[in-house]
């Protein structure tokens, strides 16, 4: 569960290749890593881009601690 919350938050691979940086029409398949990429390589603003992953960091750093806490798998 936290490596696919993880992987959904970060990806952004398959969406550029079959979106574009611009996240398709409207920008329907902007996730935040595309967005991350977007900002930083096609706007040209790293330090905002840094920022924004700095934040997606804290976040599933949050998830990853309530996960393990509240969600507890018997072995």
């Amino acid at each position: 569960l936290i490596f696919m919350t993880i992987g959904t938050l970060t990806t952004y691979e398959i969406f550029l290749i079959l979106l574009g940086p611009d996240g398709g029409p409207g920008g329907k398949g902007m996730v935040p890593g595309l967005y991350m990429f977007s900002a930083a390589f096609t706007e040209g603003r790293f330090g905002y881009a840094c920022a924004l992953g700095m934040v997606l960091f804290v976040i599933i750093l949050l998830l990853t601690i309530v996960y393990q806490k509240y969600v507890k798998v018997e072995k």
